[in-house]
């Protein structure tokens, strides 16, 4: 009797079983079914753009933001003979300011031709502001049905800047999303547009704040992130034969000051005090040029508050005019480590880079160290703005450092053959003046830079300089527009009566130009007018 009662039981709890799995298999079908369709008809390209010709010789290929393509102006089919370079980054890969031209990329191509290869060579500038490591892994994927034979990558200054990823590892369910569709390979309709309705709060987040310590609930950190996705770069160069060369990434460590230091989280009201007392101290003895005291002080300081940026910035600083090298080129180090701002490599992509290239053991794969290169190439072997634009992106000097050694790299390697190899002495000179709009207008391009990100006192050291030499109506009205900033009118009234003279005494040109770019200053300038052309 309890056998003929047990055996019904047994075959209900198989067929529950059964039915549960069924039921629950069949909302993950129809998801996966549904997602898919809308995926085939509304593929996801993030904000890629696509990829256009830049005008005339060299083959130089571009980034243009806002369209719906990607290598839109890049034939699928590889004219023959034909070697194809793409570069793979963030702004800095990209050339901001200068764009293509400007860009390493841009200076690579035009040194190639200058070398008379023997093969018809392009060079297509993938760089896309703000990508960090995950967008160059899609772009390389990206680029494989257009026959790439090298690849350089320059990635590791935008790691921490979730909110601009194609991914948005952390939008939904944290890595879930990320893990999905990064290692099972998933690309999701759904998954990639509710990112979206997340980038808000990582922006006011992810700028000032360590991803390390306030997602710790990460299934991986953004160091674990940077080595897979780059170790999947090299698994589509090694199956596809594309050569490789993987750069370090250098950073303005002299002439950049932290931005953020936080030195009071987690201090009491104590605490405080005798951190800003230790930090006064130091200041004076610094004053004084008395650096025994100072780095007392100094000491007393980091014994309260470890990791105050910018009092390592200051005591760095002190070294170097000191004579102390060594420990000024450690300090600034420790400053930008220091600095909880994260637009500044950290040096832990740096070595994951170099680990990365030390596990592999085939010869197309090749690192350029331009880490040390801009050491080499800096006083006393701390890089500033004798290469740099700002904390990250390389003046076009900078640019072109990273493209001569790359060139010597593809030559020394025959990667490329040539006719001319120049003795592999390429001066950054002698190809400027080649380039009539950098020569001439880069400048002006640099200082435009600098006023829309706000640093209006190293762009009237620039406008200075450049008055000094030459006489350009869109210097004195820049000038004239950080005056205004600044609320100097006076300064600002002299300034746009240079301009109105430069433009043949055209003052609708100055009120269209004010509206275009500085419409909060529209009103003062209309203000101006009558004064200026009644003169």
């Amino acid at each position: 009797m309890k056998n003929d009662i047990d055996k019904p039981l047994k075959f209900g709890i198989k067929k529950t079983v059964i039915y549960m799995s069924i039921m629950m298999i069949i909302p993950i079908f129809l998801f996966v079914l549904i997602d898919k369709g809308l995926y085939i008809l509304f593929p996801y390209n993030g904000e890629m753009g696509y990829i256009k010709k830049a005008p005339g010789k060299p083959d130089i290929y571009y980034i243009d933001r806002g369209k719906n393509k990607i290598f839109a102006d890049l034939q699928v089919n590889k004219p023959k003979g034909t070697i194809r370079i793409f570069t793979f980054g963030g702004s800095t890969t990209w050339g901001l300011p200068y764009g293509a031209e400007g860009s390493f990329s841009g200076w690579l191509a035009e040194i190639i031709h200058s070398c008379k290869p023997d093969n018809n060579v392009e060079v297509i500038n993938t760089g896309y502001p703000s990508a960090p490591i995950a967008t160059v892994r899609d772009y390389a994927e990206a680029s494989i049905s257009f026959h790439p034979d090298i690849f350089i990558i320059y990635s590791g200054n935008n790691e921490f800047l979730l909110e601009n990823q194609v991914l948005q590892e952390a939008a939904v369910n944290k890595q879930f999303i990320y893990w999905l569709r990064r290692k099972l390979k998933y690309n999701s309709f759904v998954f990639n547009h509710l990112d979206k309705l997340y980038s808000n709060y990582f922006k006011k987040k992810q700028i000032y704040k360590s991803a390390d310590s306030d997602f710790t609930d990460f299934w991986e950190t953004a160091s674990d992130r940077f080595y897979f996705e780059l170790n999947e770069i090299r698994k589509i160069a090694k199956k596809n034969n594309i050569k490789v060369i993987l750069c370090t990434i250098p950073c303005n460590l002299r002439d950049y000051s932290p931005i953020c230091s936080l030195w009071k989280q987690g201090l009491s009201a104590s605490d405080v005090n005798k951190a800003e007392i230790a930090l006064k101290d130091m200041r004076s003895a610094i004053s004084k040029n008395q650096l025994t005291n100072a780095e007392k002080a100094y000491a007393r300081l980091c014994s309260i508050s470890p990791g105050y940026a910018q009092a390592t910035f200051e005591i760095a600083n002190f070294h170097l005019k000191k004579g102390n090298i060594i420990t000024a080129q450690h300090a600034f180090i420790r400053a930008k480590e220091e600095d909880k701002t994260l637009v500044r490599v950290k040096e832990r992509f740096n070595a994951i880079i170099r680990k990365v290239y030390n596990t592999i053991n085939y010869n197309s794969f090749i690192l350029l160290d331009v880490q040390k290169i801009y050491n080499k190439n800096s006083p006393f072997s701390i890089p500033g703005n004798n290469l740099f634009l700002d904390g990250m992106h390389p003046n076009l000097k900078g640019h072109f450092l990273i493209a001569s050694e790359l060139a010597k790299i593809l030559i020394e390697n025959k990667f490329i053959k040539v006719t001319i190899k120049n003795n592999q002495k390429y001066l950054f000179d002698d190809y400027k003046k080649k380039n009539k709009r950098l020569n001439n207008d880069a400048i002006l391009e640099t200082i435009g830079y600098f006023i829309n990100i706000g640093r209006y006192n190293r762009a009237e050291e620039l406008i200075m300089n450049y008055l000094e030499k030459f006489d350009h109506w869109l210097a004195h009205f820049d000038l004239a527009m950080i005056y205004l900033k600044k609320n100097k009118l006076s300064n600002a009234f002299n300034e746009l009566r240079n301009t109105y003279a430069l433009l043949g005494n055209n003052y609708n040109q100055i009120l269209e130009i004010t509206k275009e770019t500085y419409p909060e200053f529209y009103l003062q300038v209309i203000k101006f007018e009558k004064q200026i052309t009644n003169e």
